[in-house]
């Protein structure tokens, strides 16, 4: 099961670090009533949030083989 969970993570934080715009278009646009792009510390707070998930779904994988 966390083989499954880290795995959906590093998914997830993939795609938080290539792909911030997709990330707000599906979890922010329908709050702002201009229709516009993300601010450029959203797009950076992304990515730094997709890295630190790339980080704990690789934790997570090496954990079950140490532990």
């Amino acid at each position: 099961m966390i083989i499954f969970l880290s795995i959906f993570i590093l998914i997830m934080g993939g795609v938080m670090l290539l792909f911030p715009e997709l990330v707000y278009e599906l979890t922010e646009s329908w709050k702002s009533y201009s229709a516009g792009e993300p601010s450029d510390f959203y797009i950076i707070s992304t990515r730094v949030g997709g890295v630190c998930c790339l980080l704990a779904g690789i934790a997570g994988i090496i954990s079950v083989f140490i532990l």
